[in-house]
């Protein structure tokens, strides 16, 4: 038995659905840029295509049996044309050598991995087509095309096939220009950094009096642990108040009170679930805010992305507005 790659069947599996791709890669980025598409409705076109949808390939699915109609309505080909030109023969059904380079072109889109020129790789992919085709007209000869399931599923993928290639149509030549990625992140800049973890003591007391005589002896240059193992009545006391690293904060008041601040800062005074509360900042990891360069193609594609989805779901809009749609919801209700 031959040595098949791991990669093989995958590959295999990609190669007879032609490389469809499709709408399902469009990603939402937030409301924000949702709002700025809408402000430009009533455009009739966008600018340039980018990759998080790419233009869809078009399908090369191996026709079923009998569904060849122009090889079977004309006259058989010569030895010498079928040796330059047709790549395989599989009864009624044929392929030729640049049909099936423009597989391969489709196949490479899709799996970058694959080496298009690895001949012997290529002639495992040819004698797998080969195989399919005759399952597929075996299939058919056994007059399993005609069940009712299998029926349904082709008109499902036909269906599929089309919305995705309507997708690729509507969306070719919509993209977000790297200005408009650099204007979303400066809109947005507190959304693009570094995760954070801070490292706490705390110092909690029943009554706010007291607690901001402790941070006025705080702020004197009294040291915060020595504070806390005498004056705090949290459960941290005996430890300093020294509390586990965190990277998200469990209250609001916590949040708040620690947001701004730096290693060896100290907070004001709030109230916690457990008192009033002074926390001290012993370290600080993460944080930092990432530059437009770290993030700009990333950024750029999403919000390609999002353009190419409002254009989509303009264009439904337009359509359900001229259609006759009829929709019973009450029977689902029964």
């Amino acid at each position: 038995m031959q040595h098949r790659p791991a990669l093989f069947l995958t590959i295999i599996g990609v190669f007879l659905l032609g490389g469809l791709t499709g709408c399902d890669k469009i990603s939402v980025v937030t409301n924000y840029f949702k709002q700025k598409v809408s402000s430009t409705k009533s455009e009739k076109e966008q600018p340039v295509a980018d990759k998080p949808v790419p233009a869809e390939v078009s399908p090369v699915i191996i026709p079923p049996a009998g569904e060849n109609k122009e090889q079977a309505t004309t006259s058989p080909t010569t030895s010498t044309e079928a040796k330059s030109d047709v790549l395989a023969k599989v009864g009624n059904w044929s392929i030729t050598l640049e049909e099936f380079k423009k597989r391969l072109n489709a196949l490479k889109e899709m799996a970058p991995e694959y080496n298009t020129a690895d001949v012997e790789q290529n002639k495992l992919i040819l004698n797998e087509v080969v195989n399919q085709q005759l399952l597929a007209q075996e299939a058919d000869r056994l007059g399993l095309g005609q069940k009712e399931e299998v029926v349904q599923a082709v008109k499902e993928f036909r269906q599929t096939v089309l919305i995705r290639a309507l997708g690729a149509q509507l969306t070719e030549g919509v993209a977000a220009t790297k200005e408009e990625a650099e204007e979303y992140y400066n809109t947005n800049k507190k959304d693009f950094v570094k995760p954070a973890q801070w490292k706490l003591r705390e110092i909690v007391v029943d009554n706010e009096a007291d607690a901001k005589d402790i941070l006025i002896e705080l702020l004197k240059g009294t040291d915060f642990a020595p504070m806390a193992q005498t004056r705090s009545k949290g459960k941290t006391a005996a430890q300093g108040g020294e509390l586990e690293m965190i990277s998200e904060f469990q209250s609001e008041p916590l949040q708040n009170a620690v947001s701004g601040l730096g290693k060896g800062d100290v907070s004001h005074v709030f109230k916690g679930a457990d008192g009033y509360t002074i926390v001290k900042v012993d370290d600080k990891i993460g944080g930092e805010q990432v530059e437009f360069s770290e993030v700009a193609n990333d950024l750029q594609m999403q919000l390609t992305g999002l353009k190419q989805q409002q254009k989509v779901m303009q264009y439904i809009e337009d359509l359900r507005s001229k259609a006759s749609i009829d929709i019973n919801a009450k029977l689902l209700e029964e």
